[in-house]
């Protein structure tokens, strides 16, 4: 297993209109790197285990367990 990943190498999945994502694991940690585009839309969902991430250009609205903020660059 490498512990190294080059984001650019990794395979990209629009995973809906105008959202891109590159996911990179090891054993217990899972990142992605996720693109949006201005005014695309990802669905609501959700996952069974906690999640991180930050802001590194832009702001949208983010909702989590009904609550919604708007985050922009590092958040």
């Amino acid at each position: 297993m490498s512990y190294f990943h080059d984001s650019s190498a990794i395979t990209r999945r629009e995973v809906a209109p105008g959202v891109v994502l590159r996911t990179m694991w090891g054993e217990k940690v899972m990142m992605s790197v996720v693109e949006i585009a201005p005014k695309a839309v990802l669905p609501g969902h959700t996952h069974p285990h906690e999640q991180a991430g930050m802001v590194l250009e832009g702001e949208f609205e983010l909702t989590i367990a009904g609550e919604t903020r708007t985050i922009s660059k590092g958040d």
